[in-house]
C-alpha cells in the first residue's frame, strides 16, 4: 500500500515529511519497562523493518538521518515528539489521522473513524508514552507502552539537494 506523505517543512536542501494516516500498529515497547525514544522497540521497528520495507534502496539513498541535541543516536524514521506534534499541526483537528487499509487490518485503535497515534515522548504515568488521541488532542498523560493497538505515522527528513 502506497504511504501519502504530508510536507511538514522545506529548507534548501531537505523536506520533513509525515505520513497523512496511521500506517500501521506497534508498541512502543513489547514489555512494559522505562519509555525512552532511544531504546524503544517501535524506533527499532521504524529504523530496521519499515525503512527497509517501504522505501527502494534509491528512496533510502534520499532518507537524511534526524539526529538529537544531547544524544549520540540518530533516526531515519521516528514518530513525532509532543512539540513538534503541536508546532506542525496548530490545531487538535489538523492532527486527526484515518487508518490506512493495512493499520485497519491490523487492528490499529480507531473511534470516530480516526486512529490514536504514538508520540516520542515519555508520559506522565510510569511504562506509558505520550500519544495522539483520535480527536486530536495530544495526551501527555500517557498510554501503556506495551498496548498493541496505537497507530504509528512515521516522519523523515528527505534530501532534495542535487
Amino acid at each position: 500500500e502506497a504511504i501519502e506523505w504530508i510536507v511538514l517543512e522545506k529548507s534548501e536542501d531537505k523536506l520533513l515529511l509525515i505520513s497523512r494516516d496511521c500506517i500501521g500498529t506497534y508498541k512502543y515497547n513489547t514489555s512494559e519497562r522505562e519509555c525512552i525514544w532511544e531504546t524503544s522497540d517501535l524506533r527499532k521497528y521504524l529504523n530496521d523493518q519499515v525503512a527497509p520495507k517501504a522505501f527502494t534502496e534509491a528512496e533510502q539513498d534520499l532518507i537524511s538521518e534526524k539526529t538529537y541535541e544531547g544524544f549520540d543516536f540518530s533516526d531515519r524514521l521516528f514518530v513525532p515528539s509532543k512539540a513538534e506534534a503541536e508546532k506542525y499541526f496548530e490545531k487538535d483537528s489538523y492532527r486527526k489521522a484515518k487508518p490506512t487499509v493495512f493499520a485497519a487490518s491490523a487492528g490499529v485503535r480507531v473511534q470516530n473513524g480516526y486512529c490514536w497515534w504514538w508520540l516520542r515522548d515519555a508520559g506522565e504515568i510510569d511504562n506509558s508514552a505520550s500519544y495522539v488521541y483520535f480527536d486530536g488532542s495530544v495526551r501527555e498523560n500517557g498510554f501503556s507502552v506495551d498496548y498493541d493497538t496505537v497507530g504509528v505515522r512515521p516522519m523523515m527528513y528527505v534530501s532534495i539537494a542535487d
